[in-house]
């Protein structure tokens, strides 16, 4: 049918074929799209052997893939239907399942596509080959074609979408506005759109939602002071760990936690890749180094107060002695208050738990960090001269 060229080839500014275009160009021209029709046909055709591929997985592997569901590094916070899909989108392309040592994509393609139609074959093997994050949208004049920056790695990419154009598709694809999803190899230059999109509201959407429209910067402390109770309000219990606890988080806290530790957000790539990290360098002596370096006399009184209580205690009590203002945007802003700081390091979650019928909001230090806090405290309060604070004042960043 049509050749197909190497995926690392079609990265747009990347290459210098005769028909490329310069890295900076923000546009789609006639030259990127010339089979507009065969590239409509050939997503039709996809979209059928998909379909059937689903409901394979559906007949013979829906146990395994609720046994693998809490693997998914896609974002699940979804409509209990848009989350089912996500899931199993996942679990179809990209699961190597261990009783198989392959993916039921692969299964799926060998035993009834390949046979009859090895260009979709082709095409849809690709899917293993995923690209994750935001991506900016820069041009949809050609839909279903649009071209896009992926924000993490600043490579732009012409990816075509099976959204059929509707309404929906034009508040999807708004040029300008970011898309967060996934996109994997697809046929000749182009990319593929896959999984379930989102995209991140605009400041006017925020406001409607609101019901009312003010000067944006209002309208943003409202949002931020909105998504801060909300996560502030996540279910804790006593034996919290860190990773349940930053499971619970918000995408733009876990960044900034990896900033503040680190760890390089543009290449750990996934939500849960980087709590991973961040687990992992928490428990081989960052946590340890936190304590004896960085962190100021007032934060190491809170976590004391926290010892004494059992690692949990009613947060008013804390924020009567000690300051706990708190941003939503720890990448850019991230908090720099006697609290904010010991949250962003992990060592203390904000949260509500239940006791004699109702909720309340606790701080909580997580299970995994007590027994270096305790040595710590103990070794401070044997050896003193040992543990002099160098930097009484100010905060840890």
């Amino acid at each position: 049918m049509f050749a197909t060229t190497d995926w690392e080839e079609c990265i747009l500014g990347d290459n210098k074929r005769p028909d490329s275009r310069e890295s900076n160009s923000s546009s789609i021209t006639r030259e990127d799209v010339p089979n507009l029709p065969v590239i409509r046909e050939m997503i039709q055709k996809d979209i059928d052997y998909s379909q059937a591929l689903f409901e394979y997985a559906q007949e013979y592997y829906d146990r395994e893939c609720r046994l693998y569901a809490y693997e998914c590094p896609d974002n699940t916070d979804l409509s209990a239907e848009l989350r089912y899909k996500q899931i199993y989108l996942w679990f179809i392309t990209e699961k190597v399942l261990p009783s198989r040592g392959r993916t039921v994509l692969e299964e799926f393609v060998e035993k009834y596509i390949a046979p009859k139609d090895p260009e979709v074959a082709k095409r849809l093997l690709r899917s293993k080959s995923m690209i994750r994050g935001s991506f900016k949208v820069l041009d949809v004049t050609y839909y279903p074609c649009v071209l896009v920056d992926h924000l993490e790695s600043g490579k732009r990419y012409l990816a075509v979408t099976k959204i059929p154009p509707s309404p929906q598709a034009k508040e999807t694809f708004l040029p300008e506005k970011v898309i967060k999803g996934k996109i994997h190899p697809w046929w000749d230059k182009y990319f593929i759109f896959d999984g379930i999109l989102t995209r991140e509201p605009t400041r006017e959407e925020i406001a409607s939602q609101m019901g009312f429209i003010f000067d944006p910067g209002i309208i943003m402390e409202r949002y931020e002071s909105d998504q801060i109770r909300k996560f502030e309000s996540i279910s804790l219990n006593l034996k919290t760990t860190l990773s349940s606890a930053f499971n619970k988080y918000p995408s733009q806290w876990v960044d900034g936690m990896c900033s503040a530790s680190g760890i390089s957000i543009k290449q750990v790539r996934t939500k849960r890749d980087k709590i991973d990290a961040l687990v992992s360098k928490l428990e081989n002596g960052y946590a340890d180094y936190l304590l004896r370096e960085r962190f100021t006399e007032k934060q190491i009184a809170i976590l004391e107060m926290l010892h004494r209580g059992g690692w949990v205690l009613k947060y008013g009590q804390l924020t009567k002695q000690f300051s706990s203002e708190t941003t939503f945007w720890w990448v850019e802003d991230p908090p720099t208050s006697d609290i904010g700081v010991l949250r962003l390091h992990g060592f203390i979650v904000i949260g509500k738990l239940p006791e004699g019928g109702k909720h309340y909001k606790v701080a909580v230090v997580p299970v995994e960090l007590r027994s270096t806090v305790k040595n710590f405290l103990t070794a401070r309060a044997k050896y003193p001269s040992r543990h002099l604070r160098l930097r009484p004042t100010g905060s840890c960043q």
